[in-house]
């Protein structure tokens, strides 16, 4: 290879293919959940990576514990997010009905209803967008019952 365009062609194709392969970058995310001013256990906390802003990614989700907090961990099995803009869902898990056989005939129970408004459980309806920045941080996610 004596042709200089054929080396600079070849690094092109070397440094495209090595793109291609590249993991987004993540960043360590934790935090809490509040309802109405106060912390929400048993929450489903997702965050969807928002290709309207040029974000791709895994899915990442966290469950809070009783004082509300969360650590998000991906899809993948990395810890984090990845870095850029989300949307961001909160569900509440009291609502889920419990694992079963759909099988056995017996009538699944009846489940309370939800503790946070239905907005916050739709990627293309919710008020939650955060950004994840390159280093490790705290979020706080406010959200109301009505």
């Amino acid at each position: 290879m004596r042709n200089p365009g054929s080396r600079c062609a070849l690094l092109f194709v070397m440094l495209a293919l090595s793109s291609c392969n590249s993991k987004p970058p993540f960043a360590e995310v934790s935090g809490v959940v509040l309802l109405d001013g106060k912390p929400m256990p048993d929450a489903l906390v997702e965050f969807l990576p928002d290709p309207d802003q040029g974000n791709h990614g895994p899915r990442c989700s966290g469950i809070t514990d009783a004082q509300g907090r969360f650590r998000l961990l991906c899809d993948d099995g990395r810890g984090g997010a990845v870095v850029g803009f989300h949307r961001v869902l909160v569900q509440d898990m009291r609502t889920f009905p419990p694992p079963g056989n759909r099988q056995s005939g017996v009538k699944p129970p009846v489940m309370p209803p939800s503790r946070v408004s239905r907005r916050y459980e739709n990627a293309s309806i919710t008020p939650l967008r955060r950004q994840v920045k390159p280093e490790p941080q705290t979020i706080t996610l406010e959200v109301t019952s009505k």
